[in-house]
């Protein structure tokens, strides 16, 4: 038999192609044993996916449509299907998809790694972490593959998890920690001026770790010493706020946000000399809508009109 008649035959014999999850489609989690992160997936005409990290493994169309108000969930071998009229239970219907012969077939296959590399594929972090949970240490590169996915779904606390075990000469590894690093301090950042302090502290830590990688650059040094000389003023170390934030104004005497936390600290330990020293050089540094009221109280003519 030649070549192309044993590929037309091969396709004749092989079961059909399951069909991609359309973008518009909506998904609901529908954990199984040994496939947790799986997810149901329907669309408005009618269609039922099985999906589990990007893989479409059932597929079924039901006969009809499915409106937007729908509740999908997973009883034992079959989806059940929930419809809602002015948000009232209207009817309840059920979908054979054999999830229990599917989990026969795939999760023995399913290896950490291959999982993994297909949770990636499909950006779906949730069963990526899930996967990644169960790699060998010597599995380097994905971890520091599902990192970058973490990272770029802004969830650094996840990206760190994932490095934290790894040997500090695994290839790569400092980039990711050093941009880490750099989201929590961003999260940091928020949290302080949203008035949150204790997360705000916890996601600081990341920051001021990361001083000793390569990639972490002065002004990050920086903007990290100077949240962490506000957030101690603000929880009322004035002192230790000073020990802070006074280094960080001697090197870079242009940093206005940190000499008006400097002048705060210093004004609340009753130096008035030396806190109207440090506001005069916030008032040269900030900018003009960033200079608060009280500090041209405190210190006359330091305000220029």
């Amino acid at each position: 038999m030649e070549g192309n008649a044993i590929l037309a035959l091969l396709a004749l014999l092989a079961p059909p192609a399951l069909a991609a999850v359309p973008s518009n489609a909506h998904f609901e989690p529908c954990p199984l044993d040994g496939l947790p992160n799986a997810r149901v997936a329907w669309s408005a005409a009618g269609s039922i996916w099985f999906v589990d990290g990007g893989d479409v493994l059932v597929e079924s169309e039901v006969g009809w449509g499915l409106p937007p108000d729908v509740a999908i969930s997973c009883v034992g071998t079959t989806i059940r299907v929930t419809t809602f009229q002015n948000g009232v239970e209207f009817g309840v219907r059920s979908v054979k998809m054999d999830l229990r012969e599917v989990l026969a077939a795939e999760v023995p296959r399913r290896s950490p790694e291959a999982r993994t590399r297909r949770a990636l594929a499909a950006h779906d972090l949730p069963s990526a972490l899930d996967a990644a949970a169960g790699l060998p240490p010597s599995a380097s590169e994905l971890r520091l593959a599902v990192a970058r996915e973490a990272l770029s779904q802004a969830d650094p606390a996840h990206a760190a998890a994932m490095v934290a075990d790894l040997p500090p000469q695994t290839p790569g590894i400092t980039a990711i920690q050093a941009e880490i690093a750099r989201r929590s301090l961003f999260a940091a950042q928020a949290l302080f001026d949203a008035r949150d302090l204790g997360p705000a502290r916890a996601a600081l830590a990341p920051a001021l770790a990361a001083t000793s990688l390569p990639e972490w650059n002065a002004e990050d040094r920086t903007r990290a010493e100077v949240l962490r000389g506000r957030l101690l003023a603000v929880t009322g170390d004035f002192a230790g706020a000073l020990a802070c934030l006074e280094p960080v104004v001697a090197a870079d005497p242009t940093q206005g946000v940190a000499w008006l936390a400097v002048a705060d600290a210093r004004w609340a330990l009753k130096d008035k000399k030396g806190a109207r020293a440090a506001y005069a050089e916030a008032a040269r540094t900030l900018p003009t809508k960033a200079i608060p009221p009280y500090l041209a109280e405190r210190c006359k003519g330091c305000v220029k009109k």
